[in-house]
């Protein structure tokens, strides 16, 4: 992935020089080499291939890289561009090894959380590689769940295209300032007018994308204890207290519909004191209600870890 941003940098900044110097012919080509090259390299980033990992005292000797030396941790694993916790991820130094469907419980999780992970395993197998590492697994703790705020919804998706909808008034305003002045009137003007909006457009570009690597950190979390839901913000402030007698839940199903297909995803309404309803959701259509409730037109609020969903259902369904 790196590779393909990089090409496509690399060949609008190749554009916006050509077009400076005249030969504005030959920048759709360069803008098609950039599509293709980045197309590519994703393609090439997402076919899966069999790797082995060798464990030794303080090591780790994967089969497509040098063997790797540190302090293991982990971490949480999450959705790329939901950042809801899907599994877990045992870090080494710079090797990233991620546990498949892990809800984390009885484990130490302290690491930052990572969208990508260099190779993953099922359950049991990571289990069994962080007791090799010596990261000892212990007893289950009260279920804690991580909110995150869907990024799926009108106001998520505005925020993420609002670095490209500021750089394209930018490079529009300037545009329209320079053209009003003497500045185009010369070739000089016009070269340093293209250098200046081609900057501004990499800046832009780089900005997205770095806001876009950042794993988006829960704002709320759940905390299942024996007389009570409490709503709270990570690290402990609490929002509120729910007697379970006084917690109610509906359930819907959601359907997200996209280039790529439609997906069926559990919404739950989720009814607590002294707060508005939540819309929760989990982004894994396997998790999508067998009964079929009715369904709903707006989608979830607040996402869920696909891995601890399960979990939380259930202490919803006990009785207390």
């Amino acid at each position: 992935m790196r590779v393909g941003l990089a090409w496509l940098l690399a060949c609008g900044g190749a554009a916006a020089l050509v077009i400076a110097a005249g030969a504005s012919s030959i920048a759709p080509y360069l803008g098609g080499a950039a599509a293709l090259g980045y197309f590519a390299a994703t393609i090439a980033a997402i076919i899966p291939q069999q790797v082995t990992l060798a464990v030794a005292p303080g090591e780790i000797a994967p089969s497509w890289r040098a063997v790797v030396r540190g302090t293991p941790e982990l971490a949480s694993w999450v959705a790329t561009g939901v950042d809801a916790p899907m599994g877990l991820v045992l870090r080494v130094g710079t090797l990233r090894i991620g546990g498949d469907g892990h809800d984390g419980a009885g484990y130490d999780v302290r690491g930052a959380a990572s969208r990508t992970v260099d190779c993953q395993l099922g359950r049991d197998d990571f289990e069994a590689l962080c007791a090799a590492v010596g990261i000892r697994k212990g007893e289950r703790g009260p279920l804690v769940v991580a909110l995150v705020r869907s990024s799926q919804t009108a106001a998520g998706a505005l925020r993420t295209i609002a670095p490209w909808l500021i750089t394209m008034g930018v490079v529009s305003s300037l545009s329209v300032v320079a053209g009003s002045t003497s500045l185009m009137a010369t070739r000089t003007g016009q070269l340093a007018l293209t250098i200046a909006m081609a900057a501004i457009v990499v800046v832009g570009i780089a900005v997205m994308v770095v806001r876009g690597q950042r794993v988006r950190a829960p704002e709320l979390e759940l905390r299942v204890e024996p007389d009570a839901l409490v709503l709270a913000r990570p690290g402990g402030a609490l929002i509120s207290r729910t007697p379970w007698r006084s917690v109610t839940t509906e359930r819907r199903r959601f359907t997200q519909t996209s280039r790529a297909g439609s997906f069926t995803m559990p919404l739950l309404i989720l009814t607590l004191d002294g707060h508005e309803p939540l819309r929760l959701g989990a982004w894994d259509t396997r998790l999508a209600w067998p009964d079929a409730p009715d369904k709903a037109r707006r989608g979830p609020n607040w996402i869920a870890g696909a891995a601890v969903w399960p979990r939380l259902i259930d202490e919803l369904r006990r009785p207390h």
